[in-house]
C-alpha cells in the first residue's frame, strides 16, 4: 500500500481548504527516509476512523470553520496572526 493511500478519506471532504500542505511527490519522498512522517499517517487514518461518524458534519465544514469550530469557546491571548490556522488530527516527531 501507497504512504498515501491512508489519506484519501480524509482529503474526500468536500469543504474548501485554506491549508495544502505538502504535494503527494514530496510527501512519498520524505516518508522513505522519515519514519515519523509514515506513523503520523497512520495515526491521522487511526484518529480519523474513530471520530469520523462522531463529527461527520464538522468534516464537511471548509477549515475555517473547522478552525473556529475547534477554537470556540477557548480564550486566545494571541493576535488573530499568532494563532495556529490549521485543525490538527495527530502528529509526530
Amino acid at each position: 500500500m501507497s504512504v498515501l493511500a491512508p489519506l484519501a478519506p480524509l482529503r474526500a471532504h468536500a469543504g474548501r481548504r485554506l491549508t495544502e500542505g505538502l504535494d503527494d511527490a514530496t510527501i512519498a519522498r520524505l516518508a522513505a527516509n522519515h519514519p515519523d512522517l509514515q506513523q503520523a499517517i497512520a495515526a491521522a487514518a487511526a484518529e480519523y476512523a474513530l471520530v469520523r461518524d462522531d463529527v461527520a458534519d464538522l468534516l464537511d465544514l471548509d477549515e475555517d470553520g473547522q478552525i473556529s469550530a475547534v477554537q470556540e469557546g477557548f480564550i486566545n491571548f494571541y493576535a488573530d496572526d499568532a494563532v495556529t490556522p490549521y485543525v490538527a488530527l495527530a502528529a509526530r516527531g
